[in-house]
């Protein structure tokens, strides 16, 4: 039985924003029409009652989590990236660790 997993999660960062300007056969100077950059996704711990291990974890210990699309013209925004949902036992305690490997709370 696996009750400790060390996990590493990258979520994903948001997309680029366009730069770009509107070009209109007869307006001459339009103005910046570029688009936002899509969100990233994120990571969630899902407690699950049909999970009693963490074994499905510690093989997998590194998540990564997609990131968001990049803006467009036309002010077209990016789309987001997905989110990631792992599954873990009813009860798991959660902690994140520093750069020392101390755990926060």
């Amino acid at each position: 039985m696996i009750d400790t997993v060390r996990l590493n999660i990258n979520a994903g960062s948001g997309g680029n924003g366009c730069s770009s300007f509107l070009r209109e056969k007869y307006r001459p100077k339009g103005g910046p029409n570029g688009g936002d950059g899509g969100d990233g996704g994120s990571a969630y711990l899902v407690g699950d009652s049909s999970i009693n291990t963490l074994l499905h974890i510690k093989f997998n210990s590194t998540i990564y989590v997609v990131h968001g699309g990049h803006g467009k013209g036309k002010n077209r925004r990016g789309a987001n990236g997905d989110h990631k949902y792992v599954a873990v036992p009813m009860g798991t305690v959660v902690y994140r660790l520093n750069e020392d490997g101390e755990r926060e709370y």
